[in-house]
């Protein structure tokens, strides 16, 4: 039986591997074995099953199960490796049930990160569309009418500063 921290040769111990291994135990299960070695040192902390037993908050690359997708909405960890749109998770939390297929949440600021209650709005898909286009229909007034302006220079509209009155 080898020794803790003796070194060998891959193909010494049993591996296809000429590198040099370590005889060290498993940090979670205690179970002794030989593992490759960087630096001197065990290169993985943890047995093959315990390793791969690691998921959710106990992996050590969890960020607390948010992120945001490419469209800039925050999508939460299910914990079974499934992921959700915070802001429809939230609204249902509230009304006690899952959303129908019909429903769509609304972020009354237009802030996607904004997801407390108080900003956003159930409503139905055509609902959702009808607020859209009123809200692209008002910004093309606030243009007409000198509120906005777009700057070529930086390809975006902005305010101009002066009152609306």
């Amino acid at each position: 039986m080898p020794k803790k921290g003796e070194l060998k040769r891959g193909t010494a111990c049993g591996k296809r591997d000429s590198k040099l291994f370590i005889w060290e135990a498993c940090r979670v299960c205690g179970k002794f074995r030989w593992t490759q070695t960087e630096r001197g040192k065990a290169k993985f902390s943890r047995c093959y099953s315990c390793a791969h037993k690691l998921e959710g908050s106990t992996h050590p690359l969890w960020r607390g199960g948010r992120h945001v997708d490419k469209y800039g909405y925050i999508r939460i960890s299910t914990g079974k490796g499934n992921r959700i749109y915070e802001h429809q998770h939230k609204m249902e939390k509230k009304l006690g049930r899952k959303l129908t297929p019909g429903e769509n949440v609304h972020h009354i600021n237009g802030n996607k990160h904004d997801n407390r209650i108080a900003n956003l709005l159930l409503c139905t898909r055509k609902a959702h569309r009808k607020i859209h286009r009123q809200l692209q229909e008002l910004l093309y007034e606030l243009s007409s009418i000198g509120v906005i302006k777009f700057n070529r220079r930086l390809g975006n509209y902005c305010i101009v500063s002066r009152s609306l009155s």
